[in-house]
């Protein structure tokens, strides 16, 4: 006991002394005495987020105040005093109240009138410059914060990712090629010049304006345990790169490709913000990473194919554990949550995905996923997309008017996979759950594609809900579906189907009957308290309360609330209101 005593004390006095040599740094550079050359102390202040690296170690704060800094700000074993690892954390935080800006991009000047460029409605309009701070270095031109229309590919690297990332045809962001194409709101850079020339939506002079140009990233991470807190990084993007590293109430967007990029493991991304950029919110791999209430939005401005990568998030390649809880992912072009090739273990829960030109939420030859309690509504395809996935749980979800299936779960030939004797090179789609959702009109007339489809027909007379074929030795089993409610509108048919129409159903009955699937399924209107307003919480006698017999995993609706479990006075079996949300009877 007494050797106990004397470790535990040991240790402590370790914790103790570990701590007691932190140091709080300051950098402000809007302060008349700032200056790189001072100490970092509040009253001394340095001017530069770079400048603190030369001096931080484990356990150190640098505060940092108001301000623009365009600075590229990277945390490397080399450029850091401290090495690889920074135990305990090393934090990085905008000073409270400050609105702390870290910009990649520099202010462009030297503008004239170029009075013989451009279209012909353009002239008087169109505006030059050779005063470029790194030509032909960015891609992207701002002009009081707002990102002009690129015409040309920008003068940056973009032509080398169009010729290597899928060529002309797979990126469609270029609005027109020459300095003839120019319209309101738009720039050109001439390469063989060196010029720059902008039309400004207003017409007017950018001299007047606030004009910057992309030319860096903007923090990079590749270091471990550093806390990122209230950094706003725009015109070029973050990157986190080293293993128990958070970031919170940050933003990254507005960059020419994506807002974060995330490697490691073991990384925590809490309510923050990666939108507007030019392929991704978010993409990368790892171990462990968490995002928690963060948002993915009108990104893939250049329209990169979707198909291939770009959208709100793309996860790929070996990630294991990463979790999605209360994530927003909106108006994408491509998917809003897309994991890719041989990911393990993921969490996708209580998030919303709609109007992404793609599929809300799409797993791909990928295993074990649990998505529970998301919504998602008004994409272009699926609500979730299960593409040769296995042992995925589909749970209390809602898919509303999307443009394709709410599920479609399919296990098709894709060139490799299983080669065991007797089996062809197919990944299966094995053991997956669709339990307790809401289907309400999805492949909508309004989003669907309006060329027919595989067989012939019309998009919109297409199944809510796909499952897999099962030939090629049967690979494909063990799929369930069951206590889910299915609504059309009046007039519209509702098929049910195993594969790409492979084999198709007329009805719930025949599906039930000959399947084995949904025998506790309804066919109804779930009722809710206002759809039109994407208010998916059930209304008062919707069928949908009390209905689904639980599964595990799915303990808390998406408001956090805890759903009902067996333990209840009455003894009754418990039920789950179908969806998302349990039904919250209105306060006398």
């Amino acid at each position: 006991m007494k050797k106990f005593a004397a470790l535990l004390a040991v240790l402590v006095s370790l914790v103790i002394c570990s701590d007691a040599g932190a140091v709080t740094y300051y950098v402000a550079q809007t302060d008349p005495k700032a200056s790189d050359d001072n100490s970092g102390a509040e009253a001394v202040p340095w001017k530069t987020v770079t400048r603190s690296l030369k001096t931080l170690q484990p356990g150190d704060t640098v505060y940092i105040k108001k301000g623009t800094y365009r600075e590229y700000i990277v945390l490397s074993p080399t450029t850091v005093t401290g090495g690889k690892s920074y135990a305990p954390m090393l934090s990085f935080i905008a000073f409270p109240g400050d609105q702390v800006i870290i910009k990649g991009s520099n202010v462009l000047a030297g503008w004239k009138l170029a009075d013989s460029a451009g279209p012909k409605q353009a002239k008087g309009k169109v505006y030059v410059t050779d005063g470029l701070p790194n030509p032909g270095a960015y891609s992207l031109l701002f002009c009081d914060g707002k990102r002009l229309e690129l015409i040309g590919d920008g003068g940056g690297n973009l032509q080398e990712w169009i010729s290597t990332w899928g060529g002309e045809k797979a990126w469609k962001g270029i609005k027109g090629k020459s300095l003839d194409d120019l319209e309101r709101g738009s720039c050109f850079y001439d390469r063989a010049t060196k010029k720059l020339y902008v039309w400004l939506a207003d017409g007017g002079d950018p001299g007047k304006h606030l004009m910057e140009a992309a030319v860096r990233g903007g923090l990079d991470v590749s270091v471990d345990y550093v806390r990122l807190s209230g950094l706003r990084i725009l015109h070029g993007s973050a990157s986190l790169g080293g293993n128990y590293d958070i970031m919170e109430d940050c933003e990254s967007s507005d960059s020419t490709w994506n807002g974060l990029g995330i490697q490691g493991k073991y990384n925590t991304i809490i309510r923050c913000k990666f939108n507007r950029c030019g392929d991704t919110g978010i993409c990368g791999s790892g171990r462990g990473h968490r995002f928690i209430h963060c948002e993915t939005s009108y990104n893939n401005f250049l329209k990169m194919s979707p198909g291939w990568h770009a959208g709100g998030v793309k996860i790929i390649s070996q990630s294991q554990g990463f979790v999605f809880d209360g994530h927003t992912a909106s108006y994408n072009q491509g998917d809003g949550i897309w994991f890719d090739n041989c990911n393990f273990d993921t969490i996708i829960t209580n998030c919303v995905s709609h109007h992404n030109t793609g599929s809300g939420i799409f797993h791909e030859i990928s295993e074990r996923a649990a998505i529970m309690n998301n919504v998602c509504y008004e994409n272009g395809c699926r609500g979730v997309y299960l593409s040769n996935c296995s042992d995925c749980q589909v749970l209390n979800n809602i898919f509303y008017h999307n443009g394709m299936s709410g599920v479609a779960c399919i296990g098709i030939n894709r060139g490799y996979g299983e080669l065991s004797e007797g089996q062809t090179q197919r990944l299966p789609a094995r053991n997956n759950v669709v339990w307790g959702n809401l289907f309400v009109d999805n492949c909508h007339p309004d989003l669907c594609l309006k060329e027919p489809d595989g067989r012939d027909k019309p998009w919109d007379t297409r199944a809510e809900l796909i499952l897999p074929e099962t030939k090629d030795n049967d690979i494909n089993t063990g799929n369930v579906s069951d206590y889910n409610i299915i609504y059309r509108s009046p007039g519209r048919v509702l098929p049910f189907w195993i594969g790409w129409h492979q084999v198709q159903y007329k009805d719930i009955d025949e599906w039930r009957a000959k399947t084995g699937n949904d025998k506790h399924s309804i066919v109804a209107q779930p009722l809710f308290v206002d759809a039109q307003k994407y208010d998916f919480r059930p209304a008062k006698g919707s069928p949908a309360i009390d209905f689904v017999k639980p599964r595990m995993g799915c303990l808390y609706d998406f408001s956090g609330a805890l759903r009902p479990t067996d333990e209840r006075p009455d003894r009754k079996p418990a039920r789950l209101t179908a969806g998302p949300f349990e039904f919250e009877p209105p306060r006398k």
